[in-house]
């Protein structure tokens, strides 16, 4: 009877470890992401290409707490096979994609990520990071916003 129990109860212990281990993988509340399905353009092999930015940091400058701003990243594909953003993943709550480039996009074309900055509950210097995951060599490009926040005064 006990060997029984010593059963169930290590049974349990591990399935309970099981689910935990799969929810852990299933939703991260840290991070956000907007995926695309990588599929080629037809005619095109998911083959790799070049990228460049025109610029990989913006900063705000001086905002105000609660208030909420967003730019633009703009890339070209400097390569010779269709470039394609297979994912765009911020790493804090306050910080958003607003949109990005969903289509492959030519070589010699441009394409873009914008992003959004949600200053509420913020304050003083912050610096925020966009990692933007393309059929590139380095996979994953950083794209970095900056700010200050004035925090609100309160009356």
């Amino acid at each position: 009877m006990q060997k029984e129990i010593n059963r169930m109860k290590t049974g349990s212990f591990v399935l309970v470890m099981v689910i935990g281990w799969i929810l852990s993988f299933s939703c991260n509340g840290s991070s956000r992401s907007s995926g695309v399905n990588m599929r080629p353009a037809e005619g095109d092999s998911l083959q790799l290409s070049d990228i460049e930015y025109t610029d990989r940091e913006h900063d705000f400058g001086k905002i105000k707490e609660g208030e909420k701003v967003s730019c633009r990243f703009e890339f070209k594909n400097t390569g010779n096979h269709h470039l394609i953003v297979k994912q765009v993943k911020t790493y804090c709550g306050c910080t958003s994609v607003v949109k990005y480039t969903r289509k492959p996009v030519p070589s010699g074309e441009t394409g873009f990520v914008e992003v959004a900055f949600d200053s509420e509950r913020q304050s003083g210097k912050q610096t925020r990071h966009v990692a933007v995951a393309t059929n590139t060599e380095q996979e994953n490009h950083i794209l970095t916003i900056k700010c200050e926040v004035e925090p609100k005064i309160n009356k």
